[in-house]
């Protein structure tokens, strides 16, 4: 399995146990614990540590030309009609008052039209209301400073793909929502938008 801590940059693949280890060396390995459980413990000292993790996949679709503003933040993609999906608008608004680039971005935006792109990478195909989540999402860059105001966005448009994790247990850590804002562009379409951009 492959694992990638953004902080660090590092991409490994080995089991639990030797990721802790080699990512948080204080932590306490349960003795005589199935993997099951190491991961668990994994998951937490990551939450913890403010950290994602993110499979391999998804750091592969991060398009090359970035626009303005392109990240998967570290959160799984909820609607907002979910208590999941409240604390994940709670903590990307926090997420995004906290970093550097915030303030700096809303200023070269200023009053200008946004087009946004949403890329879902999943791993559970159960029946999601997407349109809802995207709402969620815009909301929160709203919220947490990146422009000014949604009527800003006058092109938006998402897309969804399906990753294999075959550790069960881990699925919901791996789902991410890749984010690119950009100027908005009279010529983009729908349909070819993410050709053009996510390759």
């Amino acid at each position: 399995m492959k694992f990638l801590v953004p902080g660090g940059g590092f991409i490994f693949k080995m089991k639990a146990e030797e990721l802790l280890k080699k990512v948080f060396p204080n932590i306490n390995i349960p003795k005589r614990r199935s993997e099951k459980v190491k991961m668990r413990v994994l998951r937490r000292a990551v939450q913890k540590s403010g950290q994602s993790l993110v499979h391999k996949e998804t750091l592969e679709s991060m398009p090359k030309n970035k626009g303005l503003w392109c990240h998967a933040p570290p959160f799984s993609p909820s609607s907002f009609q979910s208590s999941k999906g409240k604390k994940m608008k709670e903590k990307l608004i926090e997420w995004l008052k906290t970093r550097k680039d915030t303030t700096s971005i809303n200023q070269k935006i200023g009053g200008k039209d946004l087009e946004i792109l949403i890329l879902y990478k999943l791993v559970s195909k159960k029946k999601r209301d997407i349109d809802n989540i995207t709402k969620n999402i815009i909301d929160s860059l709203h919220r947490g400073g990146l422009f000014n105001d949604d009527k800003q966005v006058k092109f938006r448009a998402d897309k969804v793909e399906f990753i294999e994790v075959k550790d069960a247990t881990y699925s919901s850590a791996y789902e991410k929502a890749i984010i690119r804002i950009d100027f908005f562009n009279n010529k983009n379409k729908t349909i070819n938008a993410f050709n053009n951009i996510f390759k």
